[in-house]
């Protein structure tokens, strides 16, 4: 299955790193292995182990995005709502055109964070397409390191600062430069939050049932 592509199926492994899961009919890709890495069982690090333990073989799974296919034929997906929610919106970007409509209209964009260096991270969207955010773009506050305020796996919400000729795209994940779109971004982020809580609830009941 392409990146972008949203799936359901059921869980077939559970490693120490990943889970497995293999799609079900409908899709096109019926009985495709699809891999979620840990930090992309949860849109907030802090419910990832939890989701774990409940996401046991054979529980079902809906809104698996497919985020890449690598040179091995591995095939990684995310179970970030927010993710999902942007692809099923058209606002998910996939290159460097939608970044720039992005940024001409002032969009607040969902991604997550891939790689984080000393001077800034690289932010993931799907498929090969990624973005860069400087480390004086991180916060509003003065900030030495990104390391400081980001880890690998964390979701984020972003402006599109830039996209320049060699179409290297650069974000914004300060507060001040979303500060229009905040309410609605922190309303968004407030709500997939209570969602995965909800989630957790009656995946956890139903085990203990």
């Amino acid at each position: 299955p392409p990146p972008g592509t949203l799936l359901s199926g059921k869980v077939a492994q559970v490693d120490d790193d990943e889970i497995c899961v293999t799609a079900g009919p409908g899709s096109g890709f019926e009985g495709a292995n699809v891999f979620i890495p840990l930090l992309h069982l949860s849109d907030f690090a802090g419910l990832t182990s939890r989701f774990k333990r409940v996401l046991a073989a054979p529980a079902a799974v809906e809104n698996l995005l497919v985020l890449a296919q690598l040179k091995s034929g591995k095939v990684v997906g995310s179970l970030k709502p927010l993710l999902a929610s942007a692809s099923k919106a058209g606002t998910l970007l996939r290159n460097e055109k939608d970044a720039a409509r992005a940024m001409a209209e002032g969009e607040v964009v969902v991604g997550y964070v891939k790689s984080v260096l000393a001077s800034g991270a690289v932010i993931g969207f799907g498929g090969s397409f990624a973005g860069f955010v400087r480390k004086a773009s991180v916060a509003d506050r003065f900030v030495s390191d990104a390391q400081e305020c980001l880890s690998v796996g964390q979701s984020v919400l972003a402006v599109v600062e830039t996209v320049e000729s060699s179409k290297k795209v650069f974000l914004s994940l300060k507060e001040s430069d979303i500060k229009e779109k905040q309410k609605k971004a922190a309303a968004q982020r407030s709500k997939s939050y209570f969602a995965e809580l909800r989630k957790l609830a009656d995946l956890e009941e139903a085990l203990a049932v």
